[in-house]
């Protein structure tokens, strides 16, 4: 499957202004599922960007345990020799590995790659314990939104950002005090059924917050938790101006900190993620 994502469990590459590759990876269980000790061989195609694959360059690779600091291997291919190229990786404890890969020349910010698979993830257990309202206290805050807020979901067609595979859209819905932005891409072939795929900006600022492709073979709904809606312009069009006036207004009422600590010394309500992680009634 041709992954085109920058971030998450499948992330793809971004185009930069050099002419990037393109990363096809497959991974010996199809499910990305293993258990604790066993062996997970990825399988890396390099294209460029005519699907052409590609013969000449280097591509980086580093396999990690999902962001946790510490590099568990690496090495670098040389695609005149080998493309496709594997790399295999174990993990002795639950928990996720990820391979990351980049192309030698291009960008190492916008021009990376990210595929990860789960070892017994069910067996992964919290650092800490969960308040002891916690599951009652968001069954509250859903039960007031559906109560108080109507969604009032708007969708509105995105053509230019549309593909012969899928129909792209902007879409928004209304929460607590403010609305909720995102995207979504749904498949024009209407003659099977596909699996959906909801997703969540990473945290911070850029491509990873405003430039989502849709996805060919399957539903996606991307959301950001920025009370304005993203931009694939947000680099020229003031979208960048709009997300330092919101860490600007958390900071005039809060003192301190950006928008991720915004609220979180006073009441939970208060947090400005409250509204954004109650999105469904």
């Amino acid at each position: 499957m041709r992954l085109s994502a920058m971030f998450g469990l499948c992330c793809a590459l971004a185009a930069s202004s050099a002419s990037a590759l393109d990363f096809n990876v497959a991974r010996n269980h199809e499910s990305g599922l293993y258990k604790c000790g066993e062996t997970a061989v990825f399988t890396v195609t390099a294209y460029e960007t005519n699907n052409v694959r590609a013969t000449s360059g280097t591509v980086s690779w580093t396999l990690d345990g999902f962001y946790t600091g510490k590099i568990l291997a690496s090495g670098t291919v040389n695609l005149a020799k080998a493309n496709p190229f594997t790399v295999s990786g174990v993990r002795a404890t639950p928990g996720f590995l990820k391979i990351l890969l980049s192309a030698k020349g291009y960008n190492p910010l916008w021009n990376l790659a990210g595929w990860s698979v789960g070892y017994e993830p069910q067996k992964i257990r919290k650092a800490s314990p969960s308040p002891d309202d916690f599951d009652a206290f968001w069954a509250r805050a859903r039960a007031r939104l559906a109560r108080e807020v109507p969604l009032d979901v708007l969708l509105t067609p995105y053509p230019e950002m549309s593909t012969a595979d899928y129909d792209y859209s902007r879409i928004s819905f209304a929460t607590f005090g403010r609305r909720i932005y995102g995207f979504l891409s749904v498949p024009k072939d209407k003659t099977r059924r596909y699996p959906a795929h909801m997703q969540v900006a990473s945290a911070g600022w850029g491509n990873w917050t405003n430039f989502q492709p849709g996805k060919k073979n399957m539903v996606f709904l991307w959301l950001s938790v920025y009370p304005f809606e993203p931009s694939w312009d947000w680099q020229t069009d003031g979208t960048t101006k709009k997300y330092g006036a919101m860490n600007a207004a958390c900071r005039k009422k809060w003192g301190w900190g950006d928008y991720s600590t915004a609220g979180i010394s006073g009441k939970r309500e208060d947090f400005f993620f409250y509204p954004a992680s109650n999105p469904w009634p």
